[in-house]
């Protein structure tokens, strides 16, 4: 794995605003309303995840063929890794006044 995907995914599930988190959404258009960012930039991100084996894609429509995305046991691991660098961040970036994500 590649250290650029676990930072992908910590964009895509620990976004600053808990209100716009995405944990529990699956959908591709759940995921863009969330996060309020550009189709083209999702689209880059969740491709860089699913080629790192993160999630997989599977298809819950036929016509129109649409897809949801699932962790895989790979993607789910690496929750432990994100709650650290969570934690990190909180301890040692955060300034005095600054609130952090509640996990």
């Amino acid at each position: 794995m590649k250290l650029a995907a676990p930072h992908d995914l910590r964009r895509l599930l620990e976004p600053a605003d808990p209100a716009r988190g995405v944990y529990g959404r699956r959908r591709f258009d759940q995921v863009q309303r969330a996060l309020e960012i550009g189709r083209n930039i999702l689209t880059d991100r969740v491709g860089t995840l699913v080629g790192e084996g993160l999630p997989e894609r599977a298809p819950y429509q036929e016509r129109p063929t649409r897809y949801e995305y699932r962790l895989t046991a790979g993607g789910r691991d690496t929750f432990p890794v994100l709650l650290a660098m969570a934690t990190w961040r909180c301890a040692h970036t955060l300034g005095p006044h600054e609130s952090s994500v509640a996990y």
